[in-house]
């Protein structure tokens, strides 16, 4: 227990913890200072951590090296032992995209289109008339990565735009 050191017993030292948690029928929501992206952080000693870690790790056990503590629930401020598993980061990866919680379009770190780009792509290309190879010049990007946004592979949140599920 590394913030043992200012609690004089282990108890109080649970008692802390478990004292910023509200327990709901489902989800025991941390109660505590909560991360920008919505987990909950617990510090003692100078030291900050997830909560939901903590939580496993005082009722489960220590996190095995290399591993992510996950929620079943996708609730980030969620510190329910039954809520929780041992994953790597590929399951973690996966939970995100799933859930929703994922960079998508100009969200992306160094993307090279724009809504408005894509969407003018799609009206524009027109098979056997327009290549997507003058296209992707065109937006000064590879033939592969408007390619890639026109058939929604890529920006597939723009549903409503031409083109896309014709080709």
């Amino acid at each position: 227990m590394q913030y043992l050191n200012q609690h004089s017993t282990k108890a109080e030292y649970d008692n802390h913890f478990w004292s910023r948690v509200n327990k709901t029928p489902s989800c025991w929501l941390w109660a505590g200072r909560i991360s920008p992206k919505g987990y909950g952080l617990y510090g003692r000693a100078g030291k900050t951590r997830q909560a939901h870690r903590i939580s496993y790790e005082k009722t489960t056990g220590e996190v095995p090296v290399g591993k992510f503590v996950l929620h079943k629930c996708g609730y980030p401020n969620c510190v329910n032992p039954a809520h929780l598993y041992i994953g790597t980061l590929k399951d973690n990866n996966r939970d995100r995209f799933l859930a929703g919680h994922y960079p998508k379009g100009e969200g992306v770190p160094n993307h090279k289109l724009t809504e408005k780009k894509v969407k003018e792509a799609k009206f524009l290309w027109k098979p056997r008339e327009i290549s997507i190879v003058s296209l992707a010049k065109r937006y000064r990007v590879s033939g592969s990565t408007l390619h890639a946004a026109i058939v929604g592979k890529t920006w597939s949140y723009l549903k409503d735009c031409p083109n896309q599920d014709s080709h």
